[in-house]
């Protein structure tokens, strides 16, 4: 492939970016969220606290928004899930790592930050200027159905998991419960552990890797709570990061997972159902 670069091109090409880019481009298509860093990178400061409220992943020469908080300087300025960003600050986002696109989204409170968003559904182009602000993330929520339970999370913060032990306390174990993990990105290894343990006892959620350390086991964190009767697991493309380890976790100790979403589940009796491509339905 090199060979073909560098007779097929009729400048001579800068093959340091080539390599660079043909690496990032393997990492991409293996996961969204996986990126190519330099020595450099990890050592740049934090960005700052404040950011705009959107969720976003690469894809390729743009990245997409899979999460919009509810509130946020991206909600306001009208941003929705599909929408695509092409230009961050006037840059490309082709070159921009996953890494490095969630960094530049960051940055100081008040400070400015210029996005060029398209919209698929109507061809809409545009640039925009928002403010970034402490972002509060949206509380977990739970809607109560006649057959079952369902409990959406947006993210896996601090402090999500004695959220979400608070709104199971009075639920009737005897419905079935509905976990959606669809939209949830963000958060942490270990949150995603403390969740865990209030479904399924104690094993592993995921290991953790890095250079020259030895690798780092993260265990579910038992809450010996109760358990439901029925307990299914919503995910889908957008469940990202510490969401897709909490899935897995669950889905090891017998947890019925869906595959993608968003799907509708029919209830097969205790600790069984089957799901398809649909409206959610319970």
């Amino acid at each position: 492939m090199l060979t073909l670069v560098k007779d097929n091109y009729v400048d001579k090409p800068d093959m340091e970016k080539v390599i660079g880019g043909g690496i990032q481009g393997v990492l991409e298509r293996a996961h969204p969220l996986n990126a190519f860093l330099t020595p450099e990178d990890l050592h740049l400061p934090d960005p700052g606290p404040a950011g705009i409220g959107i969720t976003v992943v690469k894809r390729q020469i743009y990245a997409q928004v899979v999460a919009v908080v509810p509130g946020s300087p991206a909600a306001k300025a009208g941003f929705q899930v599909s929408d695509m960003v092409r230009k961050l600050d006037g840059e490309s986002i082709g070159a921009m790592s996953s890494w490095t696109l969630e960094r530049r989204l960051r940055g100081p409170v008040g400070s400015d930050l210029s996005l060029l968003r398209y919209v698929a559904a109507n061809g809409d182009l545009k640039q925009i200027s928002i403010k970034r602000e402490r972002i509060v993330a949206p509380p977990c929520v739970l809607r109560r159905e006649p057959k079952a339970n369902v409990v959406t999370l947006s993210d896996l913060g601090p402090g999500r998991a004695q959220e979400l032990k608070g709104l199971l306390r009075d639920l009737d174990h005897r419905l079935p419960l509905v976990l959606d993990l669809r939209q949830c990105a963000g958060g942490g290894l270990a949150e995603a552990a403390q969740v865990a343990g209030l479904f399924v006892p104690a094993g592993p959620l995921a290991t953790v890797q890095e250079t020259g350390k030895p690798a780092l086991p993260v265990a579910i964190v038992p809450a010996n709570l109760p358990a439901f009767t029925t307990l299914a697991v919503l995910q889908g493309t957008y469940t990202l990061g510490p969401a897709e380890a909490l899935a897995s976790g669950l889905k090891k100790q017998g947890i019925p997972c869906s595959a993608s979403g968003p799907t509708a589940w029919a209830w097969n009796g205790p600790g069984s159902c089957s799901g398809r491509a649909a409206r959610p339905r319970w």
